[in-house]
């Protein structure tokens, strides 16, 4: 099993005011290599969106919940790339904490993609990933979104939103 630094996070200066900040930036890096396995979806989902949800989730829609919720979310303009996903992703910031937002075409793709990432989150296909901080799988319908951070408001408004992390810190089996 080949071994994945990700750093993370990062922090930056803003020198015209004469302060720091702290920013969480996810990587955008590519996380080497890691190719997507061919795999069969068992039909159920098991998410919100096979369970009846009117409304499959997307990032416009999980925007629109974190709001409602009363949660400080901006929807960022970067976007990022992981080989671990076929799709692009995109930032969106969470009470502070940035998070990557992947919407796959539909969520039995999201199933196969979640399917081959660990419960723990440290391992990916055959690759082991290495994080600066805990990471955290949320999955709904065709959305997949990763919070790699300690901030339990930002994991918490995610969960609601979302339901628990598949993988990763807090993840139920």
């Amino acid at each position: 099993m080949r071994r994945i630094a990700i750093m993370y996070p990062v922090r930056a200066t803003d020198s015209s005011r004469g302060r720091s900040e702290s920013m969480r930036n996810m990587v955008t890096a590519s996380v080497l290599a890691l190719a997507l396995a061919a795999g069969c979806g068992d039909g159920g989902d098991g998410d919100a969106a096979s369970q009846g949800s009117q409304e499959a989730m997307t990032y416009e829609l999980l925007v629109q919940r974190l709001t409602q919720a009363g949660v400080q979310v901006t929807a960022e303009t970067t976007s990022v790339d992981q080989l671990w996903t076929s799709v692009p992703g995109r930032h969106l910031n969470i009470e502070g904490e940035m998070v990557q937002v992947f919407n796959h075409e539909s969520a039995a793709i999201a199933r196969r993609e979640a399917d081959r990432i660990s419960p723990d989150g440290t391992s990916i296909g055959q690759h082991q990933v290495e994080w600066i901080e805990p990471p955290r799988f949320y999955r709904d319908g065709p959305l997949i979104v990763l919070y790699v951070g300690t901030n339990e408001t930002a994991a918490g408004a995610l969960a609601e939103a979302l339901g628990p992390p598949f993988a990763g810190t807090g993840a139920v089996p």
